[in-house]
């Protein structure tokens, strides 16, 4: 190839690329510009009237009422990648004598700083993945947050007292529990079934009248590290920590702290 010809393919290719480059950052510009923000109760009255109008990327702004109502609300989110958001000094309250916010065939949402109170179930995540739960109070619940048939998503220094049970998975795979805290829940505080390569991680779970963290026969390949159990259970029946399948289940308990646990020895 002559010298010309060689320089004529360069700077096609140059010129390609160029182009390819401002392509993909118009289509960037487009997602970006396409995202809005709604704020409840100022442009939206209520948090359902928002998620319905939602699309994915759209963020939702909760303040607190004027009056300090809670939100009597239960609603679904089926769109990827909404963030649901409470802002202000104080916590908006969600309110429902069902189901408060369903994840429902889902990725990418955020529930973040909420104050869950008197719900049968706070949230519900079903058959999603990838989402985060995080900074959120659960009080006076039946059950707080339930994940079934969820993989890959993360609750994170959320709270919970008064509840039954905190926090339960079911059939939800290599899930992240980080820094949660339990304090005076009725029945298991982090209960898992059937529910294999979770990493439960730094949680506090004190006070809880069953198992502080339960690790049933079906659950295996779980990472339980450098949590603090005190409190729970009668340490007869029911522990700070009960690995109810160990030994075969091949979960990895390292650096926890706590008084008493099934089998023996895996407080530290």
């Amino acid at each position: 190839m002559s010298a010309s010809k060689r320089n004529n393919f360069v700077w096609i290719f140059i010129v390609f690329a160029t182009l390819f480059f401002f392509a993909i950052l118009t289509v960037i510009g487009i997602v970006i510009m396409n995202e809005k923000t709604i704020i409840v109760p100022d442009e939206v009255g209520t948090i359902s009237g928002a998620v319905s109008m939602a699309e994915p990327g759209d963020i939702i702004l909760v303040k607190v009422k004027e009056n300090g109502t809670p939100y009597n609300e239960s609603f679904t989110i089926n769109q990827d990648k909404i963030k649901l958001i409470g802002i202000g000094k104080e916590k908006p309250v969600i309110d429902s004598p069902s189901i408060a916010i369903r994840l429902n065939t889902t990725s990418g949402v955020l529930v973040r700083s909420f104050d869950f109170q008197g719900n049968s179930i706070a949230i519900q995540v079903l058959t999603s993945e990838s989402n985060m739960i995080k900074d959120n109070s659960f009080i006076d619940n039946s059950l707080g947050i339930t994940l079934s048939d969820s993989d890959r998503n993360i609750l994170k220094g959320n709270t919970s007292s008064g509840n039954s049970n905190p926090i339960s998975l079911s059939f939800s795979n290599n899930n992240l529990i980080n820094g949660n805290t339990l304090n005076n829940d009725s029945a298991n505080g982090i209960n898992l079934s059937n529910s294999d390569g979770n990493l439960i991680k730094r949680n506090t779970v004190t006070n809880i009248g069953f198992n502080g963290i339960l690790l049933n026969t079906s659950s295996n390949d779980n990472d339980v590290f450098f949590n603090r159990a005190f409190g729970n259970g009668d340490g007869v029946v029911t522990f700070d920590i009960n690995d109810e399948g160990n030994p075969g289940t091949n979960n990895n308990l390292k650096g926890n702290k706590c008084d008493t646990s099934s089998p023996e020895g895996l407080c530290k």
